[in-house]
């Protein structure tokens, strides 16, 4: 059940950053990326902030997915050595 519980506490937070942190949201810097005003190639402070916060979010949710599934894999090899060693008895 710890798998089960991990993995949904990631998707909130996961939900979280892309979603609901209103204004630091990964929506929210999406948003202001994507304004037809930096169609002309022109990049300000704005814009800037938000490619870089953006970045941080998806790198943070990279991070940290990359460590759910290393624990993950983890308990899935203690299992299957403890499987094994129960089957063998």
């Amino acid at each position: 059940m710890l798998i089960g519980n991990a993995t949904m506490e990631y998707c909130s937070y996961a939900i979280d950053l892309l979603k609901r942190y209103g204004e630091s949201s990964f929506q929210a810097q999406l948003a202001v990326i994507l304004n037809d005003k930096y169609k002309d190639g022109h990049k300000d402070e704005d814009f800037t902030n938000s490619a870089e916060a953006a970045k941080a979010i998806l790198e943070e949710l990279s991070k940290t997915a990359k460590e759910k599934s290393e624990r993950t894999n983890k308990t899935i090899v203690q299992l299957s050595a403890v499987s094994l060693v129960r089957a063998s008895k």
